[in-house]
């Protein structure tokens, strides 16, 4: 399978600041003619109390949203992390023109809670792509979470956190009985320096009645000054697909540096 990105476009390109106010991660999604932009809203560089903001307006706290059409429903997921309770998945659904916020059930034992899940629709049903190695698979019910499928799969493994190179992304569309959508690998070149890690978008492609997964890699050299490419959102509009991602220069940790936000339009062959 052949991936092609082309005709980039920069939506957002700025300068960072110490103890300014940040907005990262741009995901997009349109539901029923109605275009919303999810971000992440970072005041004086606290990235643990982040908010999400959807058009500029704040909706609740939480990192990196992941916007999704839920069956005409706009949504989005992410994490957010309180003090008290720790880090918990979350749902804001727009519901009646009220943004209903679901914090999701997560009670499986034994497995890390994680952050980088990937949303999809398949067959009007919610599920998410947990992590890639081992491969799970959630599905949503009633604000929680059950683990659907898991199948062994082999991923290198990060040399300085120990988790597999492979992680999440994008959301992912059903496109006919497949589901697409873009996770990235992170890799580190000096385990002594965080800011040598790499980002770099990949294709998975899931097959919902065989239960397996697919990984393609994308034909495109990004620019080797933004070290960090992360797929935040992926959509069809006016019957064309587009990955939207955020890139920076190095991991946020690191201020300032340069930001953007792009869009790239999808070919899969």
């Amino acid at each position: 399978m052949n991936i092609q990105l082309f005709n980039k476009k920069i939506e957002k390109d700025f300068f960072s600041h110490d103890n300014n106010t940040i907005t990262i991660f741009d995901s997009f999604c349109e539901v029923l003619g109605a275009s919303y932009t999810f971000s992440r809203l970072v005041n004086n560089l606290d990235w643990w109390n982040s908010s999400i903001i959807v058009n500029g307006d704040i909706i609740g706290k939480g990192e990196d949203p992941r916007a999704f059409n839920f069956n005409d429903i706009i949504s989005c997921f992410s994490v957010k992390w309180e003090q008290e309770k720790g880090t918990t998945p979350q749902l804001f659904l727009l519901k009646d023109n009220h943004w209903q916020n679901i914090e999701i059930k997560f009670s499986i034992s034994d497995i890390n809670l994680g952050k980088n899940w990937s949303p999809f629709v398949y067959d009007e049903e919610l599920y998410f792509i947990h992590e890639f190695s081992p491969f799970r698979i959630l599905k949503f019910h009633e604000g929680e979470v059950t683990e659907f499928f898991v199948s062994d799969f082999y991923s290198e493994k990060q040399k300085y956190d120990g988790y597999n190179i492979l992680r999440g992304g994008s959301n992912g569309l059903q496109i006919g009985d497949k589901v697409l959508g873009f996770g990235h690998t992170n890799i580190i070149s000096d385990v002594e320096n965080l800011y040598s890690i790499v980002h770099r978008p990949f294709l998975w492609i899931l097959d919902m009645k065989n239960f397996t997964v697919q990984i393609e890699k994308i034909n495109y050299e990004f620019e080797e000054e933004y070290n960090i490419v992360d797929p935040t959102s992926f959509f069809i509009k006016d019957k064309k697909m587009y990955l939207q991602t955020v890139e920076t220069e190095f991991i946020w940790e690191y201020q300032p540096q340069n930001i953007r936000s792009c869009l790239y339009e999808v070919d899969i062959i």
